[in-house]
This record gives structure tokens, sequence and C-alpha cells, in this order.
């Protein structure tokens, strides 16, 4: 005996986008849709509804398909309708740091790339994808297959590089040179030992692509015979002459002194390294009235909520994407950010209008274990899909912006200080192992530099 179906529409109803759902008068499907916190009859429509921005097509999925087959063709159709057409149409994205090619149609959809999309790539994407539907279409239909292909695909060259070698290919011929087995398994070992002393991922291969271009300029070399002077050959004839900025030159450095510190009967001193001058560039702050715009303007209630507690509790990318459920404390009015940056855990407060919001959210999306969750239960939200999806909101709000996500947190900390909180407590709720690493934000706080008279007012101009 076949199953009853349950068929899928997007249609609008008293002023508001809702998935219409159309099938025949079964009582076990009708108890099921009156389970559903957000179902809702219609009259009008003669169906049940669920609201666009609370409808989830997985849960959905999984709560039905043992009761009823779910046609979705026309939900489908839909979806395809309204991409731009810059993006239902076979196009080559350059405004990517890279070939990135998607291809859509009735019957598939491919993407193609070569490259790992960085914050500047989402801004540009931005500005082709017209609303949250299409950012959450592209999330599940093309971000997951480029982070598919980037765990299939192991490369010591990052997508800078291969940009790098595109612009001066005599100056980074190098990088194609072949690396001897010896001096593979000891980057191995060494990223090995990194591992087990607790650094992070990130470090580890950031760290495994900056020994791989450095011992990969010496391939003719052993490892024990890298001169500070090679150092100095290396600086001058790469990072110099190719334009990389001081803060990759002082990345390679550290890099390469943690790589040679346990070595022995080597030519290399390490305390004899030096590192560049530093460069002291003040944080990017987006005012008060720009950040409250920014976060009204967001209609998806998981977006909304992500980036609304990065900005209210000045969290890093890292932390919103790693807080589970269990980490929020109601009673004490808390969020626990757990093994943050350098393994620190620390408490941040929240306040009772947040409080709200975050029970609202849970209450429509249901987390089960990250509090924002991707696709899958359970499994946590994608980082490239958050910074896309700052792009597109704050690209509506002050078009043609350099603020990054991590301009959030910055905002946060100046508008703290400017509002009269000790810098002692930001440090704390920064999680700033070092009081001269908040001390920045003094550098950018206008309230008390208003209060300074120009002497230019008391001239009659």
């Amino acid at each position: 005996m076949n199953q009853p179906a349950i068929r899928l529409e997007w249609a609008e109803h008293k002023g508001k986008s809702v998935v219409l759902l159309h099938t025949d008068k079964n009582q076990n499907i009708i108890n099921a849709f009156r389970n559903l916190q957000n179902a809702f009859w219609s009259q009008t429509k003669k169906c049940w509804y669920i609201e666009k921005q609370y409808f989830d097509f997985n849960d959905f999925y999984n709560k039905m398909r043992n009761l009823a087959d779910i046609d979705y063709s026309s939900f489908k159709k839909k979806i395809q309708e309204e991409i731009p057409v810059d993006i239902a149409n076979t196009k080559e994205l350059s405004a990517f740091s890279g070939d990135m090619k998607i291809a859509k149609n009735q019957k598939n959809l491919s993407c193609t790339t070569d490259f790992e999309p960085n914050e500047e790539d989402f801004k540009a994407l931005s500005s082709v994808l017209s609303d949250e539907e299409e950012i959450e279409w592209f999330e599940k239909n093309v971000i997951a297959r480029i982070e598919e292909s980037q765990r299939r695909i192991h490369s010591c060259v990052d997508w800078s590089q291969k940009q790098l070698q595109m612009k001066t290919p005599a100056l980074t011929a190098f990088i194609n040179n072949p690396l001897s087995i010896e001096v593979t398994a000891a980057i191995d070992s060494f990223c090995i030992w990194m591992r087990q002393r607790r650094y992070s991922e990130n470090t580890i291969e950031t760290y495994r692509d900056s020994l791989n271009i450095f011992l990969r300029f010496f391939y003719e070399k052993a490892i024990s015979e890298i001169t500070n002077e090679d150092l100095i050959n290396f600086n001058d004839q790469y990072i110099i002459a190719c334009g990389l900025s001081a803060s990759y030159q002082n990345q390679v450095i550290s890099a390469i002194r943690l790589f040679f510190i346990n070595k022995e009967n080597v030519k290399l001193d390490i305390d004899a390294l030096q590192r560049p001058r530093r460069y002291r560039q003040l944080p990017k702050v987006i005012s008060k009235p720009d950040v409250e715009r920014f976060l009204k303007g967001i209609k998806n209630i998981k977006h909304k909520i992500a980036l609304t507690l990065i900005y209210a509790c000045g969290l890093r990318r890292s932390e919103i994407l790693d807080l589970k459920c269990e980490d929020i404390c109601f009673e004490r009015k808390a969020l626990m950010i757990i093994n943050a940056k350098g393994h620190k855990d620390r408490i941040v407060p929240i306040s009772d209008k947040l409080i709200a919001k975050i029970k609202e959210y849970m209450a429509i999306y249901k987390p089960v274990y990250y509090f924002i969750e991707g696709a899958n239960p359970g499994t946590p939200y994608s980082a490239t899909s958050i910074l896309g999806i700052f792009h597109k909101n704050m690209e509506q709000v002050l078009p043609g912006n350099k603020f990054t996500l991590h301009c959030l947190r910055h905002s946060y900390a100046t508008h703290l200080l400017e509002s009269g909180t000790d810098l002692r407590y930001i440090q704390t709720l920064l999680g700033h192992k070092s009081s001269k690493t908040t001390e920045i934000y003094t550098w950018v706080s206008m309230k008390s530099l208003h209060n300074i008279k120009n002497p230019t007012d008391d001239f009659d101009l």
C-alpha cells in the first residue's frame, strides 16, 4: 500500500512568505502537524502552513518521512527560479581569488574550485547574492562542495601563494621544487609534535605551509646546512621581492624558530633570528548606529542570533561556532567560553533581553549539541557560511565597506570603553592575556578625543 503524500509549496499568506503543506485527510499526518511548533491551519488556503523563516526542511523531512512521501518538486523549482541569473547560468566568478565555476540547471548543480575562499571572496559574493534564501542555497549546495573538495585535496600552498605564482612566476618558480623524503618526514614529525603539545589545527597547518615554502626555497640543502644568511636571502628574494606583508614574514620566522628549536647539529642560530619591525594597525570599528541597523536588517533568526552574540559578547568566529547549548547558563546569565584562543576559558555576561532572544531561537530551531548548528543536527555551523552572511548583510547597510567579521568584536570592546567600562574588565571579557592587547582600543575610542578643543575653533575662517 502506498504512503500518503505531503506536497510542499512556497506561497504568500497574510503578507508573509510561507511553506504550504498540502496533504489528504490523514489523521496521523494531521496529528503530526499539530505537534509541529510553528505549523498552523489556514482556512483560506485549506491546508497547513509554516512561515518560511521557521521552516527547516531537514527537520521536517526527518519527522514526516515515515508517515508520508514528501513531494518537494515545486519547492525546488521555486528555489531555482529565485536564484539570480548570474548564478542560475554557468558562470565564472572572477571576483573570487581563484577559478570557480558554478553550473546550475534544473537537473544538476556542479561546483569546481581550486582555492580556499577568504573574507574578501565572500564580500565579493555578496554583490551577486540578493537575499537570505540565496545565501542559504549557496551554503548548502556550493560551500559544502568546496569544503569537501578541500578535504580531499592536500596542498602545501594556500590560495594567496597560488595567486602569487601567477603574478610573479620568476620569483615563485621554486614552489614547485620537490621536497626530499627526509624533509617531508621531518615536517610531518614536527606537526605531530605540535599536535601533542596541543597547538590548534589552524596553527599547525599555517606552520606546515610556511615550512613547505621555506624549505622548498633551499630544496638542494640539507636542513642541518641552512644558515641565518639563508633566511636573510629568503626574506629578500621572496617575501620582500613579492611584496608580502610583515605579518607573513613574522609568521614564517615563528614557524622556523619552533621547527629548529629542538634540532641538534644545525647551523641556524634561532636566538639570532630578527623579526620585522612591527606595524601597529588600529582595529576597524563599526559605529553603534550602524551595528544596530546591521543586526536589525537580518531576517533569518539563526543568522541574527549568531551575529548578535558575536557583537554582544565580543566573541571570535571560532567561539560562536564552538559554543554548545550546555555552555549557556541561564541561571547565572552567562556564556561559558570553553577552550578559546590560548586554551583559556572565560565567562561572559548576557543580559535579560539577550536571554529572551536566545530562548526564542532555541525554541524554534531546537539545536541538539552546538548552539548554532549546520544543516544536519549535532554538526557545527560552517565557518565560511557565517562570513558570507556577515558580508551580505553589512553590504546592505554600508555599501563598499572594508569591515570583516572580527570587526564586530573590535566594535564591542570600543563601545564598552566609550561607555565608561574599565579597561581591566574589557580585558577579562575579551580573554586577553596581556593588558597591552586591550589598550589598543584606547587608540580608536573617540569619546575623550572629542572633548579636545581644536585650535582652529578660535579662528574666524
